[in-house]
């Protein structure tokens, strides 16, 4: 095949691309990263355009995650240098000449490795490095997950080579504003090998955990384990998990009256487990309560579990099934007590009447205005 001729007739501005990043970094590269460093490359001599997050999404028709996942991806190949607040807001992008990495082309893995875990690593506003998955010396709260799932130490340190885990990593410390130590990274690893090398899944994980405010690692196991053992193998499946279960539970705090506030893990767990364990649908839950606050005057999730229960027991699915139990139940409450009332009845007929307990005695010495003697 004969070798293309390439001839320049362009009369504008040029932009300088490193030969390096053409040879050693773009082949195996994200497209859409490419951009986003094209672009970074473009403003280093045009100061009027605008580098925002925001902007560079809307640019390229990207989300912001989009471009934070590019911006994070150049800073591990030390292509640039990014720097955050202690809120972890970007403010700045540094780049950097990358004049280390040999201008021939390479088949080897660009990304470099990642610090062992026995390295001493810090994150900080101007570094988001991470180590890696932990070795066989290290033992992570979820070991003993981790061995009825069958996931090995090697599996978790196979991950270095991961460029999507890494990424993860990445924005894991970003969300939960924390420096994650070897076993913080096992941890993030075993659940990213148990949703498949999922990177949907456990950024949305991520992403849930902090809405719900509570960035601990703990939490997030175990929401992970509750959605792994409910089968979950999409975002789809467990986006609708949740859309459903904050909409029953925003209707059962309302209809308790408790609106203001969200509810305790006690609470949560009764509708979790009236959801989950008795499949009631929102409607039965809400007719549950609704009884509950009819007969107590108070918002009982204890009371309104032993309705939910008594229903399940009963196979009753819907309101009116609720409707045929409730007046089969107030027939024998009324059969009861007829049957309570024959049994203490005397035989004697004047006994029907009240006997009297008049003192006559007394109203006739009253009468007459002496004492009774």
């Amino acid at each position: 095949m004969a070798t293309l001729q390439l001839h320049n007739q362009m009369k504008m501005d040029v932009v300088m691309v490193p030969g390096s990043f053409i040879d050693v970094h773009m082949p195996s590269a994200n497209g859409e990263y490419v951009k986003i460093y094209l672009y970074l490359l473009r403003a280093l001599n045009h100061p009027n355009i605008p580098i925002t997050v925001s902007h560079m999404a809307d640019r390229f028709d990207l989300t912001e995650k989009d471009v934070i996942r590019a911006l994070s991806y150049w800073e591990q190949l030390g292509l640039l240098r990014l720097s955050f607040t202690s809120d972890r807001i970007l403010t700045d992008i540094t780049m950097i000449d990358d004049g280390a990495v040999s201008q021939e082309p390479s088949s080897a893995e660009p990304v470099p490795p990642l610090p062992s875990s026995e390295e001493k690593v810090s994150y900080t506003e101007t570094s988001n490095a991470c180590p890696l998955p932990s070795s066989e010396k290290t033992i992570p709260p979820s070991a003993i997950q981790q061995k009825q799932s069958g996931i090995s130490p090697n599996d978790l340190s196979s991950l270095s080579n991961d460029n999507a885990f890494s990424e993860l990593l990445f924005l894991a410390q970003a969300y939960l504003k924390k420096t994650f130590r070897p076993t913080d990274c096992d941890i993030l690893g075993y659940w990213y090998l148990q949703f498949n090398h999922s990177y949907e899944i456990i950024e949305y994980l991520l992403e849930y955990c902090v809405e719900q405010g509570n960035s601990s690692l703990k939490y997030l196991e175990a929401v992970a384990l509750n959605w792994h053992s409910m089968g979950f193998t999409t975002v789809s499946e467990i986006k609708d998990y949740a859309a459903v279960r904050t909409k029953v539970t925003y209707a059962v705090m309302k209809s308790f009256g408790l609106s203001d506030r969200v509810p305790g893990t006690k609470e949560a767990n009764y509708i979790q487990k009236w959801i989950n364990t008795y499949g009631f649908s929102q409607e039965m839950i809400i007719l549950a309560c609704d009884k509950t606050i009819g007969i107590t005057h108070n918002p009982s999730f204890e009371y309104a579990d032993r309705i939910l229960s008594s229903w399940k027991k009963s196979g009753v699915a819907t309101p009116a099934d609720v409707e045929k139990y409730d007046l089969e139940h107030q027939m024998k409450v009324n059969k009861k007590k007829a049957e309570g009332t024959k049994a203490q009845k005397p035989s004697n007929q004047f006994h029907n009447f009240e006997q009297r307990s008049t003192d006559y005695d007394q109203l006739v010495a009253n009468y007459y205005g002496y004492r009774k003697s």
